[in-house]
């Protein structure tokens, strides 16, 4: 059965996020990539931060899942 990858980005204490959806898995890492690379030369992104499926930088989380579509 297919799936998307959703991407949560949590932006404040307040529990307010935003939500992206990718239909694959690599577009998905692609998109957390470029976050994080934008981040990095806002100088947000220190040398501990890793780059992972799942990050977190300063007060902004960002969590990737995988949601099956059902038809």
């Amino acid at each position: 059965m297919p799936s998307v990858f959703i991407i949560e980005e949590k932006v404040d204490y307040e529990g307010d996020t935003l939500v992206s959806i990718h239909a694959t898995h690599e577009g998905a890492l692609a998109a957390l990539g470029r976050k994080h690379a934008e981040l990095a030369e806002l100088g947000a992104i220190g040398l501990l931060d890793m780059r992972t499926e799942d990050f977190r930088v300063r007060d902004r989380v960002f969590q990737i899942s995988e949601k099956t579509l059902e038809v």
